[in-house]
Formats: structure tokens, C-alpha cells, sequence
């Protein structure tokens, strides 16, 4: 039902898209968590929590976030031709992966980092149709140092730059150098705020702090949770060897380079994951490339009720666990 549904993009596919997911958010604004500043390597994110000692708004930002993303999300990927222009089926994977489990319905740093993350998706995808791709190169890195500053571990992702470049054979030793140097742009931006204030002590602290920030990841959930992420790991398993093994080599050259970023990213998220000091709740960087797949299995499906249903359960118990 609602893979038929979201395969098409008209005003009543928004309003359910809103529907679905203030249905699994309504708990979380019924009662919001307390939002805290997360770390020193947070700066811009303490910055920004620091504006309002509201729950209730806080809870309601993230939501709106999360909404934003998944439109982006899928205007990426229908712009890039992955799936169908008609289709909502993107942004439907994205919400629904980002709001999977109660304890990913709040305001943490990796969520402020995504939007950097879209955007750094967004310009790679485009080295491979410009023959300049020197400014574009510059963006990249510097959208991911401003991610960083949001949640530190983001900036691990300067891994797939170089990887995209490598992969679209760029040949500019420019492409190459500009990222690295634009990635620590914004630390020079920080280090001169902090020297103008006085507070450098910070800037050390800053960079003293980050060998604790790294710790294998270690997280826990009950059996109901467990459930829903074993029938969810089937389906994106299915999607995986569907779109990435199966169905790959059917599309044009240009569109499988553009696949085999978000396959990069996954690789590089996976890296991330082991390496977060919380739970698995901090780096949800990895569910962006699983939305892909699960949006263009679904896209390519010529048979959709037994998936369809599968899926509708999935997201029945998606609800009940979220209440």
C-alpha cells in the first residue's frame, strides 16, 4: 500500500508523509527529552541548544529537520535519476530509518550534521559532469569541516571524498589538495574566535578531548527493538543485493557512479559506527546510504504486495514500539 503510494509525488503523498512521521514522533512531544551540550567537540551544536531551554521546541526542531532531510534526500536522488522524478519514496526511507526507534527521536549532533552530510553528497555527485570541478572540490571539504564542528566524527567522511575523486578518475591535482586544506577552514574561523576572546584554552581542550571521543561502541536494547531491527536488517539486506548486486548493471555508466558514492559512504559510516563513544543513536550518518537502497528497491519493484506488506508491519511495529 504504501510503496504504490509514496511511488508517486502529489500534494496528499506530502500531507502522509507529515502524517506518518508525527504519528511516531507525537510520544516524544508528549514528553521531550532534556537536550544537554553534548562535548567540546561540539562547539556549534552547544552553540545552538544554548539559544532555548525549551523541550518541547527542541523536539519539535529535530522533527522538522528530519523532514527537510528526507525532501532533500529524495531530491537528490531524483534529480540524479536514481529513482523515478514522480517519485516520494526517498524521502519516505529517510524518515522512516531516522525515526525507527524511540532513541533516535531527539536533537543530537549527528542530526544537524546531516544537512552538511546532503550537501557533501549533493556536489560529489556533480564532479563527475563538470570538467572544473576546483570550486565544487573546495565545498565538499568545507561543508564537511562545518559538520564537524557539529559532531566531530563526521569529519571521517573527508575518506569519501577522496574516494569519489579516485572513482571519477580526476586527473586535476587541485581536486585533490583544495578538500583537505577547506576541511580545516572552519577550525581556523574557530581557533581566531577563541584567540580574539582569550579562551585558546578551549581550542586545547578541544583537540586534548577528541582521543577520549573515540571508544568502540557498545550499545543496548530491548527484545521488541531487537525484533524490529532483525525484520529491518532483512529488508535492507534484500534492497542491498537487489540494487547494488542485481540491478546495477542495468543502469547507465553515469548513474552507477553516482550509486557507488552512497556504497562508499556506508563503507565509511560503518567506520564511524565502531569508532563513537555513545551508542549507535550518535552516528546515524550510516542510515543515508541504507535509504537509498531501500528507496530504489522499491522503486525498481514490478510486484509490490508481498513487500508492501511486509513493510506495512514493519512500520506497525515501528508505531507500537514508539508508544
Amino acid at each position: 500500500m504504501l510503496i504504490r503510494v509514496f511511488r508517486h509525488s502529489y500534494f496528499p503523498q506530502h500531507i502522509l508523509l507529515l502524517l506518518i512521521g508525527t504519528l511516531l514522533w507525537l510520544p516524544v512531544f508528549m514528553n521531550p527529552p532534556y537536550i544537554e551540550s553534548s562535548s567540546l567537540n561540539t562547539p556549534l551544536y552547544n552553540v545552538l541548544i544554548s539559544l532555548s531551554d525549551s523541550k518541547l521546541f527542541w523536539a519539535i526542531f529535530a522533527f522538522v529537520c528530519i523532514l527537510l532531510q528526507a525532501i532533500v534526500f529524495n531530491s537528490i536522488l531524483t534529480k540524479n535519476e536514481i529513482i523515478k522524478r514522480s517519485s516520494l519514496l526517498g524521502a519516505l526511507a529517510y524518515l522512516i530509518l531516522m525515526s525507527h526507534h524511540p532513541s533516535y527521536q531527539h536533537l543530537y549532533p549527528a542530526l544537524i550534521a546531516h544537512f552538511y552530510m546532503l550537501g557533501t553528497i549533493y556536489f560529489l555527485m556533480r564532479l563527475d559532469e563538470k570538467e572544473k570541478v576546483t570550486r565544487d572540490s573546495f565545498r565538499i571539504g568545507f561543508y564537511i569541516g562545518l559538520g564537524s564542528l557539529f559532531y566531530f566524527p563526521i569529519i571521517i567522511f573527508i575518506i569519501l571524498i577522496y574516494t569519489t575523486l579516485l572513482q571519477f578518475r580526476s586527473t586535476n591535482w587541485q581536486s585533490y589538495a583544495i578538500p583537505f586544506f577547506s576541511v580545516f577552514t572552519p577550525y581556523i574561523f574557530l581557533f581566531t574566535f577563541y584567540f580574539l576572546f582569550d579562551r585558546t584554552y578551549i581550542f586545547t581542550q578541544y583537540f586534548d578531548s577528541l582521543y577520549n571521543h573515540f571508544s568502540f561502541w557498545g550499545g543496548t536494547s530491548n527484545l521488541f527493538s531487537n525484533i524490529i531491527y532483525i525484520l529491518l536488517a532483512v529488508i535492507l539486506f534484500i534492497a542491498f543485493m537487489h540494487v547494488f548486486l542485481l540491478k546495477n548493471q542495468e543502469k547507465s555508466i553515469q548513474v552507477r557512479k553516482k550509486v557507488f558514492i552512497f556504497f562508499n559512504l556506508l563503507i565509511v559510516s560503518v567506520l564511524g559506527v565502531l569508532f563513537v563513544n555513545d551508542d549507535l543513536t550518535s552516528f546515524t550518518t550510516f542510515l543515508i546510504p541504507l535509504s537509498l537502497y531501500l528507496a530504489t528497491y522499491f522503486n525498481e519493484l514490478k510486484k509490490t504486495f508481498w513487500i508492501d506488506l511486509y513493510f506495512s508491519i514493519l512500520l506497525i511495529l515501528i508505531f507500537i514500539n514508539a508508544w
